[in-house]
């Protein structure tokens, strides 16, 4: 039995753009096992792709050329002390900003998110700077799994932070009291 429900319809100018608290949410129920609100963010290994390879556009309720994936965290992920290697077919990912906490209102940590922008080219010190981005999720008790945002901006700016939701070290704010992700 498919334990997401299908979004059928939402009013006009609605859009998929969950603040970091919220993605944590939606993490902490997959986890769980849990039903899931809407089947907008999918299972997909995104580092087995070039972010161009990676289905953009597929959710109507989702910002133009922006995703959002959960993605499994396997041990061959993980080198040395816990980094990761983001190393994709063609290029890699490098961390622009590591390590952001997310708190809740309470100011309880409850995870933290990287950005990180891709490179063309398999040399470290060679690779080419694209307008790909991406963001990390990650809840502190759920280091098997995260949510990761995909956005291929254009503009070559940053990607929008969350207007609300967790605070963050980047100073989000909380609308909702039921924090406990753990």
């Amino acid at each position: 039995m498919d334990q997401t429900i299908e979004v059928t319809k939402l009013p006009l100018g609605h859009r998929f753009h969950p603040t970091s608290f919220e993605v944590l949410q939606y993490l902490v129920l997959k986890m769980k096992g849990e039903p899931l609100p809407s089947r907008i963010i999918k299972d997909l290994d995104v580092y087995q792709f070039d972010p161009h390879q990676i289905p953009l556009n597929e959710s109507k309720y989702a910002r133009e050329d922006e995703a959002y994936f959960f993605v499994p965290v396997s041990s061959k992920l993980v080198q040395g002390e816990g980094n990761l290697t983001r190393a994709t077919p063609n290029g890699y990912w490098k961390s622009y900003e590591k390590n952001i906490p997310i708190y809740a209102r309470n100011g309880s940590s409850i995870g933290y998110k990287n950005k990180l922008v891709f490179y063309d080219g398999k040399d470290p010190n060679n690779g080419v700077k694209t307008k790909w981005k991406l963001v990390e999720y990650i809840n502190s008790n759920l280091e098997r799994c995260m949510v990761c945002k995909i956005n291929l901006n254009a503009k070559g700016e940053e990607i929008p932070d969350e207007e609300d939701g967790a605070i963050s070290g980047d100073n989000e704010s909380v609308e909702s009291e039921d924090n406990n992700v753990s």
